[in-house]
């Protein structure tokens, strides 16, 4: 049993290792350059991207970038009272019923928006907004 368990402990640190080396150095340079002191805690890589998950200064972020390390977006969570007030009252106006689920920033190399997760009942939805207020897009659910 104790052989069982060494051996899945150390396929897990293998599997675990790999994902690491096979990041390309651009793209893990581009990360520490653009995010110093924080601590990469998942890898991903999906459609010509790669995805990280990561803490810093005890917030959570998510950040993409591509194949060559660009830098093409972060995503991190705020706070409702940090909404932006024009997309708070907006968001009031037009979704009265909705709660408010989660409330995340994005930056972005074509621009800043903030994504909304709203829920009624069994009903939830997402909405973006503009860094001006403006509102851009609703997703169902």
């Amino acid at each position: 049993m104790k052989n069982l368990k060494f051996l899945i402990h150390m396929m897990v640190l293998i599997f675990a290792c790999s994902d690491r080396q096979d990041i390309p150095h651009e793209v893990n340079l581009a990360f520490e350059s653009a995010f110093p002191n924080a601590k990469a805690i998942k890898w991903e890589y999906e459609n010509d991207f790669w995805e990280v998950d990561f803490k810093k200064n005890n917030h959570r972020f998510s950040a993409v970038f591509d194949l060559k390390g660009n830098w093409v977006e972060t995503e991190y969570e705020i706070h409702i009272d940090e909404l932006p007030a024009i997309i708070f009252d907006s968001i009031k106006t037009r979704f009265d019923d909705y709660k408010f689920k989660e409330v995340e920033v994005v930056e972005s190399v074509t621009g800043n928006y903030y994504e909304i997760e709203l829920k009624y009942i069994h009903n939830e939805i997402e909405v973006i907004y503009d860094d001006q207020g403006n509102f851009i897009q609703l997703k169902d659910y």
